[in-house]
């Protein structure tokens, strides 16, 4: 049999039949709602980050209006000059935090990074219910760039690890999709809340769920141990 035929006949029977995965001996049928399908480590990621990112989209559409009704200054420059900081450091982070966490054997520095950047980001809601000043919002923010430096490389870097096979599009479709609706309905949320009663209870809530998604993360030990092949965190 010639190479050519060879590849075809390869190719042939790998191609899933209309509506299953490729590859998958099971041949699941492929619908939107997989979630309970994905691996217990993976579900639990996405989770966390759509209680990480759900809990911030709460201070969506209010975070501006805050800076102009609780911090001295100029708002504008003041709002301007925070998300630059929070950027900055977080985009300056990431990359040696990363290259740190490649270097290390096992997950136990993964899990050991999303923890604490989540514990470190449930803080920043609590700070600004005290905060006042320009300089103290600043430094807030520098917490918050540090934090997100800690969990983004640590989560991406598990996430990759422990998708599974020939199910990637529809593991990262979830995730996208669970995190980006959790977030339009925090800022609908976060607004009601924000004008029904005060900036104080939306920080509160968002405090509270972050610390929750913290601690929620800690079920990756046992998760990792029962699913194998990809080290033990």
């Amino acid at each position: 049999m010639s190479q050519k035929k060879k590849i075809q006949k390869a190719l042939r029977k790998d191609v899933a039949a209309p509506g299953t995965f490729s590859g998958d001996t099971k041949q699941r049928k492929y619908h939107f709602f997989t979630f309970l399908d994905f691996n217990h480590v993976v579900q639990t990621l996405i989770f966390s980050e759509v209680l990480l990112l759900g809990a911030f989209g709460l201070l969506a559409p209010t975070f501006a209006i805050f800076i102009g009704e609780s911090i001295s200054g100029d708002p504008i420059k003041t709002a301007s000059i925070a998300t630059t900081v929070y950027l900055l450091t977080r985009s300056l982070g990431q990359i040696p935090i990363g290259m740190m966490i490649d270097r290390a054997k096992g997950e136990r520095d993964d899990l050991l990074a999303m923890v604490l950047g989540t514990l470190f980001a449930g803080f920043v809601p609590l700070l600004y219910m005290v905060i006042s000043t320009p300089m103290q919002l600043y430094m807030t923010q520098f917490l918050y760039g540090l934090a997100s430096a800690l969990v983004f490389p640590a989560w991406m870097a598990t996430f990759t690890r422990h998708i599974d096979v020939r199910h990637e599009g529809a593991e990262w479709g979830a995730y996208r999709s669970f995190v980006d609706l959790s977030m339009a309905l925090a800022a609908l949320v976060g607004g009601y809340i924000a004008v029904r009663y005060n900036f104080q209870l939306v920080f509160l809530i968002v405090s509270v769920v972050t610390f929750f998604a913290a601690f929620h993360l800690l079920s990756l030990r046992s998760l990792a141990r029962k699913h194998g092949g990809h080290g033990e965190i």
